[in-house]
Parts: structure tokens; C-alpha cells; sequence
């Protein structure tokens, strides 16, 4: 079945007619399983994609994790048995992840893929092949749309799009990026709206109370009162404008308040639940971090950030976040593009060197010391570290004297290799004894 699909593509089905009782909810017909991740319970608000993304920690952690997975260059490499590695720019596998389809470009097609991957656990690509059989493109499958299923030890993939057919296809037809597949049969990936849903479900509630309060809450710095019993309103009026003419603003902070006439004023503290809304603020950037991966300071979580510890932080972002998600990548692009010859010569590389390069004094000693101790030819620094084209003399690294490898010489001795002058000089020496 596997060789079939391979041969003439994934099978396009037609689709049934949902009724009543065909849907269990052990394998829920999409339609049913949308519903269901968009319904809350009680006073647990509905925990979907639309409302995870609108708590704006989420939505920035998963911005910055696939728009930096998608700023990184996509490089194809050929190996051969001494381990020399060469760069090819021109291989069928490096003009398609340059444009994996006329619809998007290869930045959206892969930060979208990897925000979706990190939130839902998984994503999806139909691979459409030439008639050569090489992948031409990619086409974008939102993980609601898909269910898997192993099938004589190849996965098999039921995609049921909001429009069009039902399509069957096997694993080789599908790219599948999966994040934590803790699945029963170690395919499906984690998604986070479920195992998460209460963590998720209590920030979308504070966004909520927030809303709910700016609509309709009422906020006040204090009350003003008077001894007796009852006030002319007038001068009620009167009262409440002189206080906030004189002492509301940042001008007039401050300021000496003088009450006469018998009022009185006193403040309004914040109130235990207000508090309390404050501090689950917090907890959404330090949730959305955590679940994630994304430091806090890049989500605006600057409260215990300084400048050493935010940039000790972001090296770690480097390796224990983005490493990993360029290295998912990288395995399924290179064993689902690459034809079976080529996957033992064959690897995709996303290059994070300039994620790793440090601040411009380090770079500079870095690149001091390559030249210095003739590690790396001018050429291939100035490709590497500046972006610079090639020069004709540059192709050489320099050679220290230092390091050359000749040892020093006694003086008004010479040392030479050639066998006559040799000879002459052991002559002289035998001369000199006698």
C-alpha cells in the first residue's frame, strides 16, 4: 500500500455524510472535535486556538518562536567519506524550501508550521511530487484537519479538510513535525490546549476580568465624606472638583490637601482580589515561558532581569529551545525530501551561527584569533562572520612564524636537504678535527 501511495500519490476519498451516531468520541469527525475544544464547562472559560492567542503572552512567545526558527538560513549539504561537507544551492531539496509553494513564502510556511506544532502538538504538509517523484511542494494541513493511524508499521494520515475530499496518504507523503509524542503509538505529538487547558484557561479568565472591568467596573482613589448627615449637592459637586483640579496628575503629586468644613477624605486601597488579578498577570508571561521555552525578558517579563542575566538567558534560548526545533526540522525535511541514495550523503542544516556569535567585542577576538593563528582563511571569514564577497588573495591563511614548525638554528649554521651539500659539510667538520 506504502509503494502505491508513493507511486501515484495520496488517495483522495469521498467524503460521507455526518449523522447522528456516526462520530465516536474516540475518533471524533472534525467538525465534532472543533466544537468540542471551543466549549467550556461551568465557569472554565473555552480554551480553543482563537482564545489561547489572545492572552498576548502566548501569542508573543509563539511569535517569536517560529518567526526565529524562520529567520534561520535552510542550508542543503553534500558529505563525502573523508567528511568534507559542500554547500549546494542548486540541489532540487534547496529551491524547495526556498519556495515550498506558490500560496506562501518559506518564512511563513515555517514559523506558521512551528507556532502550530508548539501549540498543537503537531503540523502538517501534504507532499505533492513531480514525475520524477521528487517533492515539488508542501501543502499547509491545519492539525484539526488530520488523524493518524498506524497501519503495518507505516503511519497513515485521514485528512479531512473544511472543503474538498478526504485524503488517505502515507507517511512519505506527509511531513509531520511532532512535538513530544507521548501518544500510544509514539506518532502524534502533545497538544497544549488539552494537557494545559487549565493553565491556559486561567489566564484567558484574567483577560476577561480585565475586560469585564473596563466595561463595567467602576475605579475610584478614595472617598470623600462629611460629618453630617446630609451634604447640599451642590457642594458635593463643588468639593469633588476642586480635589480633582488640584491633586489629580502627575503636576500635582504631591501636593497638601486642606479639607475645611468638616470633610473628609480617605483613600482606597487595592483590594485583595485586585491584587490577586495583578499577580495572575505575572503568572501568564511566567506560564507562557514555561511553556514554550521563550525567556521571560523576551516577553516582557523584566521584573528580576539585568543586563548580564538577560543575555545568559538568551544563549540558553539558543540552546535549549531553538537547537531542538531546528533539529526536529531538520530530521523530518531530510528524511522526507531526500530520495533513499541520497539520505546517506545527504543532511539539511539550519545555520545558527549568527544566533551564537556573541557581542561585537567577542566576535571581533573570535575572528582575531582564527586570522592569528591561520585557522581560517580572510575568504572564508569574511563569508561567515561579515556577509563580505570573496577577494582574489584570500584564499591563503596567514602562517606565523611562531607556528611554522622549523626549529631555530645555531648561528652561521644553515640547514639544507640537499644530499651534496651534506657531504661537503661533514667533509669540512672531519677536516677540522684532524
Amino acid at each position: 500500500m506504502g509503494i502505491f501511495n508513493r507511486i501515484f500519490g495520496p488517495r483522495v476519498e469521498k467524503r460521507a455524510t455526518v449523522t447522528s451516531g456516526s462520530t465516536p468520541l474516540s475518533n471524533p469527525a472534525n467538525w465534532l472535535a472543533r466544537l468540542l475544544s471551543i466549549t467550556g464547562s461551568g465557569s472554565t472559560p473555552a480554551v480553543s486556538e482563537a482564545t489561547a492567542m489572545g492572552v498576548t503572552p502566548i501569542w508573543r512567545a509563539l511569535k517569536i518562536l517560529g518567526e526565529t526558527i524562520a529567520s534561520l538560513e535552510v542550508e542543503v549539504f553534500r558529505i563525502d567519506n573523508d567528511g568534507n561537507k559542500t554547500l549546494l544551492r542548486s540541489h532540487p531539496v534547496a529551491r524547495l524550501l526556498r519556495a515550498p509553494s506558490p500560496l506562501y513564502t518559506p518564512f511563513t510556511f515555517l514559523s506558521t508550521q512551528t507556532a502550530l506544532c508548539a501549540l498543537r502538538g503537531n503540523a502538517y504538509a501534504i507532499l505533492k511530487r513531480d514525475g520524477r517523484g521528487r517533492v515539488a511542494q508542501m501543502v499547509f494541513v491545519h492539525p484539526s484537519a488530520v488523524y493518524t493511524d498506524v497501519v503495518d508499521g507505516e503511519i497513515l494520515y485521514t485528512i479531512t479538510p473544511y472543503r474538498g475530499p478526504t485524503i488517505r496518504a502515507y507517511g512519505p507523503d506527509v511531513l509531520h513535525l511532532a512535538n513530544l509524542p507521548m501518544s500510544d503509538d509514539g506518532v502524534t505529538g502533545t497538544d497544549l490546549l488539552r494537557v494545559h487547558r487549565r493553565v491556559i484557561a486561567n489566564a484567558i479568565s484574567g483577560n476577561n476580568y480585565a475586560g469585564s472591568f473596563m466595561d463595567s467596573g467602576i475605579s475610584v482613589g478614595g472617598v470623600l465624606s462629611h460629618g453630617t448627615l446630609s451634604v447640599d449637592a451642590d457642594k458635593r459637586k463643588a468639593m469633588g472638583k476642586t480635589l480633582k483640579d488640584k491633586f489629580s496628575g502627575a503636576e500635582n503629586a504631591g501636593s497638601v490637601l486642606v479639607l475645611d468644613e468638616g470633610w473628609k477624605f480617605e483613600p482606597v486601597e487595592m483590594k485583595a482580589n485586585d491584587q490577586m488579578f495583578a499577580n495572575s498577570m505575572k503568572m501568564s508571561v511566567e506560564d507562557a515561558s514555561r511553556l514554550t521555552g521563550v525567556p521571560m525578558h523576551l516577553l516582557s517579563g523584566l521584573e528580576n532581569a539585568t543586563f548580564s542575566n538577560i543575555e545568559h538567558q538568551s544563549r540558553e534560548f539558543v540552546t535549549y529551545t531553538l537547537l531542538p526545533w531546528a533539529q526536529r526540522w531538520a530530521e523530518e525535511l531530510g528524511r522526507k525530501l531526500f530520495t533513499t541514495a541520497e539520505q546517506d550523503n545527504h543532511f539539511i542544516r539550519f545555520n545558527m551561527d549568527s544566533l551564537l556569535r556573541g557581542d561585537t567585542e567577542s566576535q571581533s577576538k573570535l575572528i582575531q584569533a582564527l586570522m592569528q593563528y591561520g585557522i581560517a582563511t580572510p575568504n572564508e571569514i569574511r563569508g561567515k562572520f561579515l556577509d563580505w564577497n570573496a577577494r582574489e588573495d584570500g584564499n591563503t591563511p596567514l602562517s606565523p612564524a611562531n607556528i611554522t614548525g622549523k626549529q631555530p638554528q645555531p648561528t652561521g649554521q644553515s640547514v639544507t636537504d640537499d644530499e651534496d651539500d651534506a657531504e661537503e659539510q661533514k667533509a669540512a667538520r672531519a677536516n677540522i678535527v684532524d
